[in-house]
């Protein structure tokens, strides 16, 4: 009878372990992934750095008044799937987005450096990437789905992480 009871007890709890491992996962690379770009971008002293910053998904725009804005872009389309993007711009302010942009940022810098025509779909993409000045560009982040961000540094020590989305900035549709 003991032995039977082992049994069960071992067949119930390795799939709910399997499952909180399978759920697990995806939050760890998710927030690796903000503490890296929050720590990347931070670190950037030029041009160059906020171009390694943003990584390959990401873009930095330049504005015709001397500001600019990096973004930071990570996704997984692996079941449960998560998506973040973490923006800093010219003046150290932060921002965050949970939706799903799906590459667009990197399709967007693509076609801009070959001068091709834009779809439909990166017309929100364009419009921010054709503000002014950092506050129009704002206003447009927020369109997107970015919050500002404030960093807490007691949360990951030195660097920190931002605190929880509203639920206005959780979108993750495509």
């Amino acid at each position: 009878m003991k032995r039977r009871v082992t049994y069960v007890i071992a067949l119930v709890s390795m799939p709910l372990l399997l499952m909180g491992l399978f759920l697990w996962i995806p939050f760890c690379q998710r927030n690796y992934f903000e503490q890296s770009a929050r720590r990347a971008l931070s670190a950037a002293r030029n041009e160059e750095e906020l171009g390694e910053a943003v990584g390959g998904l990401g873009i930095v725009l330049k504005f015709s008044d001397g500001s600019w804005l990096a973004i930071a872009y990570d996704d997984s389309h692996r079941i449960p799937g998560w998506s973040l993007a973490i923006a800093k711009d010219s003046t150290g302010g932060f921002y965050r987005s949970k939706k799903h942009f799906c590459g667009q940022f990197m399709i967007y810098r693509t076609l801009r450096e070959t001068h091709m025509d834009l779809p439909d779909d990166l017309a929100d993409i364009d419009r921010l990437a054709r503000s002014s000045d950092l506050t129009e560009a704002r206003e447009h982040l927020k369109r997107l789905g970015f919050s500002q961000c404030e960093y807490s540094d007691r949360r990951l020590g030195e660097n920190g992480a931002c605190p929880h989305f509203t639920a206005a900035s959780t979108s993750t549709s495509h």
